[in-house]
């Protein structure tokens, strides 16, 4: 005869699982916490011949899209050379993720690298081939088709050397440009501790204040408080989703549980709890109070990006792209026309100029042999039945480029340029020093402009001070 116990979770997954009938055009997404499947997990798995999802009925299976974050990597404890703790997963036991549901993984966390490059390859490609999308901050934002929506990831690790908030900056304004709505993976805070950093708080609101409109953190390895931060729901730490830690807390779970309908995303959350003597979770039923503070924060969709009556879509080839190699894909009256290329895009913006024509900026990976290297390079396009014409195929500017931008001024739009301190004379890529300006488009390309009044708007927004050529901050560290 089945416990009260079992019978309570029961009755309670049967509940989570009875949310109302979304329209044909909703789309449930779905992101858990940490999931590591080495160790005692590993244990586990052998003995009982089941999934770690078999308690979770079909949740995860019928939601559009679904991302956890992968502690560890593909290959054997052997490759681990003495680093300690090293989560060294079988590589038999990755198809168990999409067998579960999971759409994607994140893999930018602490223990992306315990067995080396070579072992991050390695699940990269285990991942792929169990048919999940290892979600990557250089590949960032990732693209998926979820519903009639397209939703853009990006994974971002705070507990080492990954980032700089101009890669971040960069990628956000991407996946704004082509994803109706953008969600950031982000690992941060502090192990084991439920109270919420300085840090946390701070990345949180530059986050969302710069296009994140959904943040799914881990790293506590135990539940912190969901809450709304400028309009937009942050869930500070989901918790353990599958892992072998034996703390009370650390065996209770969350899951951001999202909905997105026609013209907006809402979200709640789910609890889990992984009972004694197991490491798989079973869902207990929804987390009142974090819906209470969540209902707070409805999230608008952004539209698809329209330059000259055209739309702009990512291509996604088996429901995914990522922007480390994508294809853009035009559509008209909701006909789908021509395709680019796939290629290496960092930026996509609309552009008009002085008579008020439509033109498409991007920012694009191309060598020059100017400085000799491969680089964001700005283009610019007229967008026509047959393709994209290209007007302008640019250089780095005037100096080695890093990022570009268009911005707003009361006489039209500007294009605001953040270059290396070095130039092309004397490259110097590892340079530390960076410096802003500020151009216009002439009809045929673009001029540089002393115009104190764009100077100015162009330093505020990679938030640096006048003069340009000042120090900034320092691509490649960790996020500041």
């Amino acid at each position: 005869m089945p416990s009260a116990q079992s019978l309570l979770i029961a009755g309670a997954l049967a509940a989570a699982m009875a949310a109302p009938a979304a329209a044909q055009e909703d789309a449930r997404l779905l992101f858990t916490g940490d999931i590591m499947l080495a160790r005692q997990v590993e244990t586990q798995l052998e003995s009982a011949g089941a999934s770690p999802w078999d308690k979770t009925g079909d949740l995860l299976k019928q939601a559009a899209f679904v991302m956890g974050n992968f502690e560890g990597a593909a290959g054997p404890s052997s490759a681990c050379a003495g680093k300690t703790p090293c989560f060294a997963v079988n590589p038999k036991y990755i198809p168990l993720l999409r067998e579960a549901g999971f759409s994607a993984m994140g893999i930018e966390n602490n223990h992306a690298l315990d067995l080396g490059p070579a072992g991050r390859a390695d699940t990269k490609r285990a991942l792929m081939e169990a048919g999940v999308a290892p979600v990557d901050f250089e590949g960032s934002p990732w693209f998926f088709r979820a519903g009639n929506k397209v939703l853009a990831v990006i994974a971002a690790d705070d507990t080492g050397a990954t980032a700089s908030k101009v890669l971040l900056r960069r990628k956000l304004r991407l996946a704004k440009a082509l994803g109706n709505v953008t969600a950031v993976s982000v690992h941060w805070g502090q192990e084991l501790s439920g109270w919420l950093t300085p840090r946390q708080l701070e990345l949180s609101g530059w986050l969302s204040a710069n296009g994140a409109d959904l943040l799914a953190g881990h790293h506590p390895h135990v539940p912190e408080a969901a809450r709304c931060v400028n309009g937009r729901p942050v869930f500070f730490s989901l918790g353990n989703h599958v892992f072998d830690q034996k703390y009370p807390a650390a065996k209770q779970g969350v899951i951001a549980d999202c909905l997105a309908n026609e013209t907006a995303m809402s979200c709640s959350a789910l609890k889990t709890q992984t009972p004694s003597g197991s490491f798989f979770p079973s869902i207990i039923g929804p987390d009142s109070e974090a819906g209470d503070e969540l209902k707070k924060c409805p999230v608008p969709l952004r539209l698809a990006l329209a330059v000259g009556g055209y739309e702009l879509r990512p291509e996604l080839e088996n429901g995914h792209a990522s922007a480390g190699k994508i294809a853009l894909r035009a559509f008209r009256d909701g006909r789908p026309l021509w395709r680019t290329p796939a290629k290496k895009l960092f930026s996509a913006q609309k552009m008009t100029d002085a008579s008020g024509k439509e033109m498409l900026l991007l920012l694009e990976e191309h060598y020059s042999p100017l400085d000799k290297e491969y680089a964001p390079r700005p283009y610019v396009y007229e967008v026509t039945v047959n393709g994209l014409n290209a007007k302008w195929r640019g250089t780095a500017l005037a100096w080695p480029l890093l990022d570009a931008v268009l911005l707003d001024s009361s006489d039209g739009q500007f294009l605001c340029a953040l270059h290396r301190g070095d130039s092309f004379l004397a490259p110097e890529p590892s340079a530390k020093k960076t410096r802003t300006a500020a151009y216009i488009w002439n009809g045929f390309g673009f001029s540089g402009t002393e115009d104190p009044a764009k100077a100015k708007d162009c330093a505020a927004y990679y938030e640096l001070e006048p003069p340009a050529g000042q120090a900034g901050e320092k691509v490649g560290e960790k996020l500041k």
